[in-house]
């Protein structure tokens, strides 16, 4: 036991008790201590005491006497007013489906979009995403839940350090959900997650300085709400589960290297500061930037081979089998509206028109989808000479609008490459929404660039034939016409 001298009455305690009320900063080094285990039947000040000294940290101290929650959170209020005026721009572009916007809506704005990050480099999806919400009751719960837990992060931490743990959740968010899932998705719900998690490590990275008071706002105390939020999640439909755990390991990782406020040294926390904010930026313009310069790199391709023709198409390895805008089956980008490649071919008789094959596919699609009431308003220019697969070429371009529920419309545009080898007409054309098209339009340039021509199929019938039956003379006789009409020999 020992004594501790009062103004009023001496307190007697027991060591354990003393001990943890050093670690609280509520016995300071002039308090007066009979400890007579050690210094005798004598009173000394506690800070001479060696055991005192051990466990007296005063920058600890002063982090419990002046930790506060009541700093109005200034970051957290500019993030939420960023979020709401891109949801009022959203609001304003874009037309209501129902109780939200579409997914049209939430490309248009930012939202992570496999297809564009993969194939163009829009690797500043990674952190638009989460600024796009699909309606209002989704943007109210996501404000509501980060003013709060946010709120006390940002007096927690400094500003910059608070910055970097709201960075660094949005990254995780959008990098695991665009690991785990292809799907299109959007809001603010993985930096909550992100939030979340930070309170529970700090909660319980530094239980025992943390003011009595509000500890209720940290560490297991807010556990639960973690688990129920992810629970809710995992039972819903349309949610982005993958999302909210990539938010919710990132946001938990960087809040246990982070350093409150109060336990930083000036000079040490000047120097960390701007170290951090120009990594912060660096970060930040490495993926506003950093995917377009590095997209041919990263990009991965795949090879569909048009069976009947014999074209062979180079192009991202995520497009498949699509509903073109004209309603026909091609090869796109997987996205409502998608970019999209189609190839077709015909045998004509000589001599070969390639304005009179134009014309008659404009009609066979474009015309048809006009007189369906598909597509409206469609123009086209006039024809210009182009090479493709080294074969002299007409391309033409055309323009319309597509026609979506409540009479909402879409522009479009298409490309029409039609060329011919032998009495083969090929005609490849590629189209899309115009400024998703405009995007993908060196993208595209390089796939018919890089087009190749294989044997059609009627010529790998013919060499078949004359596999089984190679003394055939009338076998013989049709791998030469074959021959003669996909141009592999003259006549």
């Amino acid at each position: 036991m020992l004594t501790i001298r009062n103004p009023l009455v001496n307190e007697q305690i027991d060591l354990e008790e003393f001990e943890e009320r050093v670690r609280r900063g509520e016995i300071r080094p002039d308090t007066e201590i009979l400890f007579p285990a050690v210094a005798g039947e004598r009173w000394v000040r506690a800070g001479d005491l060696e055991v005192f000294r051990g466990l007296y940290d005063p920058v600890r101290v002063y982090f419990t006497r002046y930790f506060r929650l009541s700093r109005f959170p200034v970051v957290t209020t500019i993030v939420i007013l960023v979020n709401l005026l891109v949801f009022t721009a959203m609001a304003l572009s874009f037309p209501r489906t129902g109780t939200h916007y579409s997914i049209e809506a939430m490309v248009a704005f930012g939202a992570k979009t496999p297809p564009l990050i993969a194939d163009l480099g829009q690797w500043w999806r990674l952190l638009t995403a989460s600024f796009v919400h699909r309606d209002i009751l989704h943007l109210a719960f996501n404000m509501f839940v980060l003013f709060n837990v946010g709120g006390a992060l940002e007096n927690t931490f400094r500003p910059v350090q608070y910055l970097t743990l709201l960075l660094v959740s949005a990254l995780g968010t959008t990098i695991l959900s665009l690991v785990a899932s292809d799907s299109v998705s959007a809001g603010a719900s993985g930096v909550v997650f992100g939030c979340l998690g930070g309170l529970v490590v700090f909660g319980l990275k530094y239980r025992e300085i943390i003011p009595v008071r509000y500890r209720s706002f940290f560490g297991a105390a807010v556990a639960p709400y973690v688990m129920v939020f992810l629970w809710m999640g995992w039972v819903s439909s349309g949610i982005d589960n993958w999302g909210h755990l990539g938010g919710l390991i990132a946001g938990t990782a960087a809040t246990a290297l982070l350093r409150p406020r109060l336990l930083a040294t000036k000079p040490r926390r000047k120097g960390g500061d701007a170290l951090l904010a120009a990594s912060l930026a660096g970060i930040t313009l490495a993926i506003v930037f950093g995917g377009y310069c590095l997209a041919d790199h990263t990009r991965r391709t795949a090879v569909y081979r048009h069976d009947v023709s014999g074209a062979v198409i180079v192009h991202p390895k995520g497009w498949r089998r699509v509903v073109t805008s004209l309603g026909e089956l091609g090869l796109g980008n997987g996205l409502p509206n998608p970019v999209w490649v189609q190839a077709r071919c015909e045998l004509v008789e000589p001599p070969v028109d390639l304005s009179i094959v134009a014309d008659r596919w404009l009609a066979d699609q474009l015309h048809v989808a006009e007189q369906v009431g598909r597509v409206r308003s469609s123009r086209w220019r006039a024809m210009q000479p182009v090479t493709v697969a080294g074969l002299p070429a007409l391309v033409y371009e055309a323009a319309f609008e597509v026609i979506e529920r409540d009479e909402w419309s879409v522009d479009h545009v298409l490309r029409l490459y039609v060329f011919a080898r032998g009495d083969l007409v090929y005609s490849i054309a590629v189209g899309g929404p115009v400024r998703r098209f405009d995007a993908y339009a060196p993208l595209l340039d390089e796939m018919i660039g890089a087009l190749r021509l294989e044997e059609p199929r009627f010529l790998r019938r013919a060499r078949a034939a004359l596999l089984l039956s190679p003394e055939d003379p009338l076998v013989r006789e049709r791998l030469d016409y074959a021959l003669t009409r996909a141009g592999e020999r003259e006549n």
